[in-house]
């Protein structure tokens, strides 16, 4: 995806690198005490994210929306439905009108 394409991409690119954080560092980093809403277009990387992202997302249950990508030849939105109803989470598509990637919105089921 977009991202990747400097590290497969040859050509003398003007990319730079750039510090990250994980979302429970977040947390802990500035003592957030609550999380509304988590959007999430990153490339591909959505489930690795949501995994390691888990225990916060079960501690906060902030709604989120995420734009699933293709990885591996398809798109990662089964995957990421089943990850969010492992964690007790509603999930719905939503067309981005004219665009080819969804936005897959998820709330807790209460």
């Amino acid at each position: 995806m977009g991202s990747g394409v400097n590290a497969v991409h040859t050509r003398n690119a003007r990319a730079i690198e750039i510090d990250s954080i994980t979302l429970d560092d977040l947390v802990a980093k500035y003592l957030l005490e609550r999380i509304d809403l988590i959007k999430m277009d990153i490339e591909g990387a959505e489930c690795v994210v949501l995994r390691s992202a888990a225990s916060l997302l079960a501690k906060f249950r902030p709604r989120l929306v995420i734009e699933p990508h293709v990885v591996s030849g398809k798109l990662n939105t089964d995957e990421v439905f089943s990850i969010l109803s492992g964690l007790g989470y509603k999930c719905e598509i939503i067309q981005q009108g004219e665009l080819k990637l969804p936005l897959v919105f998820a709330s807790f089921a209460t």
